[in-house]
């Protein structure tokens, strides 16, 4: 699992260097399970991460009142036009 993890990340290099050049208010994160994990590693700031995935049972263990979790569908926002900063769908 590790390796997958690590996989992952090298892929997301670019990904990394655009958030932590942009990222400074609401993030939303859609389908990336754990991934604030490894932004948070990285140092990408943010005020607010809101991380929609299809399971409960995803739901990682973060303890940071900054970040929320919702089960839905990312197709079918729950939210407003224009209502977070920046989007995410790794």
């Amino acid at each position: 699992m590790q390796l997958l993890y690590w996989a992952r990340n090298q892929c997301s290099r670019a990904l990394f260097r655009a958030l932590g050049e942009f990222s400074r208010g609401d993030v939303l994160d859609v389908g990336g399970w754990d991934f604030l994990l490894a932004a948070r590693s990285r140092r990408v700031l943010y005020r607010r991460w809101v991380t929609i995935d299809s399971s409960q049972e995803r739901c990682p263990a973060i303890r940071d009142p900054a970040f929320h979790w919702l089960v839905g569908d990312g197709c079918r926002l729950p939210f407003a036009d224009s209502s977070s900063d920046g989007v995410l769908n790794v």
